[in-house]
């Protein structure tokens, strides 16, 4: 089947249009393109069209990246849980740990978070009590100030299942002209789509770039009557003090993991004990949706006719290959700097 002349016995010499495009189409691209389009993106300028791209090209980095974003907010949590040892209040420590999240996102691989923070409290013109509260004010607008999209996307993803059902059972999808083999293998080996896009509008995002900053600077003047943020950030993060100005800064954001899909450093500048993750452990497991989706659609694959290793599995092969190069090969870039 791999040869030319086994291709030509089984499909035949030539080539023309399919002659059911139509249920080709509605059965895994356009479903497809509507899960593209609820991918949790930053709006960090016309930049964030060319994540999607890295997305569809690069999977397996991409969400390795938003693992390591999640890691990062799992140790801001888990370093202000270890700080508050018998003393422990859960709502305290969900308070100053979506604080230290808040300032995460502002340094993001550069430095600890916790310096920042630990400097603000230092250099506070306020009572303690006062301190608490501007904290928990805090908070609650860094939560309020994220995106949660989840019914939307949910809504696309069912769609998406639904054609997939509809491929398999005639009576949700009515008669087929063509065996649907290779539809179905190809619409299989699309789902790991799905737990990136539920994954990414999981962890949301802030409705622009500069929201996170304007909230925490907003904190830093109340709470130090200082004016700038900026000067702060730049007196504590060494690799700031490159920047010319602050829009120099914010330019550098989305090559700099705010953009939750593309965090070139596969590390974190704080640790918190046994409770963090590796990020080669978290490697396996942003490989999974690609293994598991390309195995099920070559074993469908597989057994349609021709019952035999074809033409289509050699292209998920390939494909996958690619997904694994591209992952390593980006990973190189940012490690060599």
């Amino acid at each position: 089947v791999l040869t030319l002349a086994g291709c030509n016995e089984v499909c035949g010499k030539g080539s023309e249009w399919y002659e059911d495009v139509g249920p080709r189409l509605s059965t895994w691209l356009i479903p497809v393109f509507l899960l593209i389009s609820n991918i949790e993106v930053s709006p960090l300028d016309k930049r964030r069209y060319l994540m999607l791209i890295h997305l569809l090209g690069d999977p397996i980095h991409s969400v390795w990246s938003l693992l390591m974003k999640l890691e990062a907010w799992s140790r801001c949590y888990n370093k202000i849980l270890a700080k508050s040892g018998a003393s422990f209040d859960p709502r305290t420590v969900r308070i100053r740990g979506t604080v230290l999240g808040g300032i995460e996102e502002l340094v993001g691989f550069y430095t600890d978070p916790s310096r920042i923070l630990a400097y603000i409290e230092e250099y506070r013109s306020v009572s303690y009590e006062e301190f608490e509260i501007l904290l928990d004010r805090t908070a609650q607008r860094l939560a309020d100030s994220r995106t949660d999209e989840r019914l939307r996307t949910l809504l696309a993803t069912g769609l998406y299942l639904y054609q997939l059902v509809s491929a398999f059972v005639s009576t949700v999808g009515g008669g087929n002209t063509s065996p649907p083999g290779g539809r179905i293998g190809t619409t299989m080996f699309m789902t790991w789509i799905i737990p990136v896009v539920l994954f990414s509008n999981a962890i949301g995002g802030f409705t622009s770039s500069r929201t996170c900053f304007d909230i925490i600077e907003d904190f830093v003047q109340k709470a130090t009557g200082r004016r700038d943020l900026w000067l702060v950030l730049q007196e504590n993060v060494l690799e700031f003090k490159v920047h010319s100005d602050i829009e120099d800064y914010f330019d550098s954001m989305s090559w700099a993991g705010s953009i939750y899909t593309y965090r070139p450093p596969k590390r974190h500048a704080f640790s918190t004990g046994k409770r963090d993750w590796s990020p080669y452990t978290l490697l396996v497991l942003a490989m999974m949706p690609v293994i598991v989706s390309s195995t099920i659609a070559s074993v469908l694959l597989y057994n349609t006719p021709p019952v035999a290793f074809n033409c289509r599995n050699m292209l998920i092969f390939s494909v996958v290959i690619l997904f694994f190069a591209s992952a390593a090969f980006t990973w190189a870039m940012a490690w060599l700097g």
